[in-house]
């Protein structure tokens, strides 16, 4: 684990600590403005929006840099061209009198402004435009591939990522050595304000300014907005902790268990394991004593929102799901340290039936929790709709 996250550090997974925070506190916010609205509609539709935003592939990261080299260089060039004009024609009126050169340079600063803005404003645009096209492209091409991609992107974002790496336009765009991509890099436009600062007339360094900061103002907004609509509903999506990547053939096994047992990732979805065991546990008591409790709180836990999220006076599959994959963590955990201890005392024949329940057990856990995600989601999206939907409800024996 890290203090705070860099490029390299996403690139691994390495979780940081004010990346966890920063979710931490988007999930309290956003369950405020939902209190206050009375309404589970914001929470609903960023919860809706999210596997959306997670398709992200190598193959579709790559596609979209070269597009966006071809396209995106136009209106920043058209943005510092106008620069470049605007130095020059305000140095001679640094000549004529105040008055005239006030109004001149006025006007002149005031175009800048507003070129900048539409410049920056399609840059966003084209950004946005291009991740679409390529994100939908390979949605139905490579189906497979864009969900496989989602439990790590999510994990980037919530657990990996924070306000102390800037965020980017086009995904990929820091490690890429096409211009034309690096050029729209938050990074690189503020090391265009670095150098303007150090050149140029004070009016000149006023206009450079206010034209850059529209253009970061611009382009940092939608970028910041991507990041908190993943990580405010990060409770939602939380069951994606338990997501792993099974065990695959030519891989080594001792590796495989190391990660198991030491990532930090892991170590988090061990412990989001224990807290949903014993919110079930809690609850299956609870429906064990419900005829035992009171009025005033079997009126609280029979809300609609805990009523459909709990369903105190049922047992319900999902629940059972969540309560299973909770186990398979620590299973899986058990198991690695129970390998790694036996590699080491020079046992062999013990790969082979390792990487056989790493494989099935991940795959056990995987359908749990794209099951789970699933009902979460759902009961969500009918607490907030309009149009009620039908309950969801899988009752396992009618008591």
């Amino acid at each position: 684990m890290v203090i705070y996250s860099s490029r390299s550090s996403i690139q691994n997974e390495e979780v940081s600590a004010l990346a966890i925070v920063e979710t931490l506190a988007a999930v309290t916010i956003l369950f405020l403005i939902c209190y206050k609205n009375e309404s589970l509609a914001p929470l609903a539709l960023g919860s809706i929006i999210a596997p959306f935003l997670l398709l992200k592939t190598q193959r579709s990261i790559k596609q979209a840099l070269n597009i966006a080299d071809a396209l995106l260089p136009l209106p920043f060039g058209i943005l510092f061209g106008l620069y470049s004009w605007l130095a020059r024609k305000s140095l001679p009126l640094l000549r004529i009198n105040r008055a005239v050169f006030i109004i001149v340079f006025s006007v002149i600063a005031l175009s800048g402004i507003v070129i900048s803005t539409i410049s920056a404003a399609i840059i966003v645009l084209l950004s946005i435009v291009i991740k679409v096209l390529v994100t939908t492209y390979n949605f139905f091409f490579h189906f497979l591939e864009c969900l496989e991609a989602i439990p790590s992107n999510w994990r980037k974002v919530v657990l990996c990522t924070d306000t102390a790496t800037l965020p980017e336009l086009i995904p990929g765009a820091a490690e890429s050595k096409l211009d034309g991509v690096r050029i729209v890099m938050l990074e690189t436009m503020f090391a265009a304000l670095a150098r303007i600062s150090k050149e140029g007339a004070i009016p000149v360094k006023i206009a450079g300014y206010s034209m850059m900061s529209i253009v970061i103002a611009v382009s940092f907004i939608p970028a910041v907005a991507y990041r908190l609509s993943l990580k405010s509903t990060a409770l939602i999506w939380s069951p994606l902790l338990w997501a792993v990547n099974p065990i695959r053939k030519a891989e080594n096994v001792r590796h495989y268990a190391l990660g198991v047992k030491q990532l930090a990732r892991n170590r988090i979805a061990r412990g989001y394991s224990v807290f949903i065991a014993i919110i079930l546990l809690g609850k299956f008591g609870i429906w064990i004593l419900w005829l035992q409790l009171g009025q005033s709180l079997r009126q609280v836990l029979t809300s609609p929102a805990i009523d459909r999220y709990l369903a105190p006076e049922d047992i319900i599959t999902w629940h059972l799901a969540a309560f299973v994959n909770a186990i398979l963590s620590w299973w899986m955990f058990f198991r690695a340290d129970e390998y790694l201890h036996e590699s080491s005392g020079g046992q062999s024949d013990i790969d082979a039936p390792a990487k056989k329940f790493f494989k099935y057990v991940g795959t056990i856990k995987n359908i749990l929790t794209i099951y789970t995600l699933f009902c979460a989601i759902y009961i969500t999206a009918s607490l907030s709709a309009r149009i009620q939907l039908p309950p969801l409800k899988f009752i396992l024996v009618p008591w």
